[in-house]
């Protein structure tokens, strides 16, 4: 079974003030944070959605533009810390002085350059993870909202470039079968879409 993978986008990366910590740092996700619209609703994250996912130290890579040939730190070996807090999902990873690129990547996110971050995400295929509702989207309107409440696989965070597309085509067709029973047309995959966009396939 092929494991569907989602991404979001947020802002809030930086460098640590300390040149001698050569760390990157910053909330991954923010909980109670409406996103924009995806695909005909919008959604957000709940408290505590990421504790087991950080509790059971999933094996979660820092990743440059989601490529896993760029690989800037790791659960496992340690070089990549993340924390449930009562903000969102923090994380930490210790860049390595001796490799040029992270150097670079450093030096762009110091200077501003680079500041976006996204992080990639599977739920339980049987919709326990998640609840569908209609709500107020804060500013005037009301519309549909997707409340994760504990993302079951957390795949990876990464450094970005260009903010990652909102939305799968499968999770669209769950929002429409759900809600309404009826199918939406097809549409280009997450996948297809950012290979587009940015010129690779990181997959």
């Amino acid at each position: 079974m092929t494991v569907k993978i989602e991404y979001r986008t947020s802002k809030g990366l930086r460098a640590a003030p300390k040149a001698d910590d050569f760390v990157l740092e910053g909330i991954a996700n923010r909980y109670n944070s409406l996103s924009k619209g995806i695909s005909g609703f919008r959604e957000k994250v709940l408290p505590g959605a990421f504790s087991r996912a950080v509790a059971s130290r999933q094996d979660t890579r820092c990743l440059f533009n989601h490529s896993a040939d760029k690989v800037l730190g790791r659960v496992q070996s340690g070089t990549l810390r993340l924390a449930d807090t009562p903000d969102g999902l923090w994380f930490r990873c210790h860049l390595d002085q001796n490799n040029t690129e992270h150097r670079n990547l450093y030096a762009s996110v110091k200077r501003g350059d680079i500041d976006s971050m996204s992080w990639a995400f599977s739920l339980a295929e049987d919709g326990s993870d998640e609840d569908w509702s209609e709500g107020d989207y804060g500013d005037g309107t009301r519309g549909v909202i997707r409340s994760i409440r504990n993302v079951s696989n957390l795949h990876d965070v990464s450094i970005v470039t260009n903010p990652c597309y909102d939305s799968t085509s499968v999770q669209a067709r769950s929002f429409a079968t759900r809600l309404f029973g009826g199918k939406l047309a097809k549409e280009k995959s997450i996948e297809q879409q950012f290979i587009e966009s940015h010129g690779y396939d990181p997959w």
